[in-house]
């Protein structure tokens, strides 16, 4: 999933379902392996350091730091129905 910028039509619906159900941030929990680098630098890019293992996004600044940080914002759909999260694409 990470690169080709669904990653952050994930985050943008996560952001708009917290929203709806009054919560201020969203709470990402890092665990460091060999393989998930990549995700350390998405989290990097869009959230702020908490510690070395927790990563926070105000949900109030989430779609300002996803315009910033996505390679073409915009440029995917997301669906939802109610809270679940159903799909993300790139166009």
């Amino acid at each position: 999933m990470l690169g080709k910028q669904v990653e952050y039509a994930v985050i943008s619906g996560l952001a708009q379902i917290a929203s709806s159900q009054g919560c201020l941030r969203l709470i990402f929990e890092y665990k460091t392996s060999g393989r998930n680098q990549m995700m350390l630098s998405f989290l990097k890019s869009v959230t702020d350091a908490d510690s070395d293992t927790r990563y926070v996004l105000s949900v109030d600044v989430a779609q300002r730091k996803i315009e910033k940080a996505a390679v073409a914002p915009g440029t995917w759909t997301l669906e939802s129905e109610g809270n679940l999260l159903l799909s993300a694409s790139r166009s």
